[in-house]
């Protein structure tokens, strides 16, 4: 799907994406800068990610440790 950038940096979500996510207005969402790239995850979804992704991965600790990691993978991409 495609969708152009506003004025003010505002983008729309197509329809189809946010009935699907169950997002409406005043939704809070999570934002990462990934490369070259945008990861968005509804603020539920990130907190639901972050807890297999701490248990698969064995190696996040906390949250914090999450942080660090995603720094650290975003500056070795960069």
């Amino acid at each position: 799907m495609i969708t152009r950038m506003r004025k003010n940096g505002q983008f729309t979500i197509p329809a189809e994406i946010r009935k699907e996510l169950h997002l409406s207005k005043g939704s809070i969402l999570s934002m990462v800068k990934l490369g070259n790239g945008i990861f968005i995850v509804p603020r539920s979804s990130a907190e639901i990610l972050w807890k297999p992704l701490k248990k698969t991965a064995g190696i996040l600790k906390s949250k914090t440790d999450s942080l660090k990691t995603v720094r650290k993978l975003r500056n070795e991409w960069d």
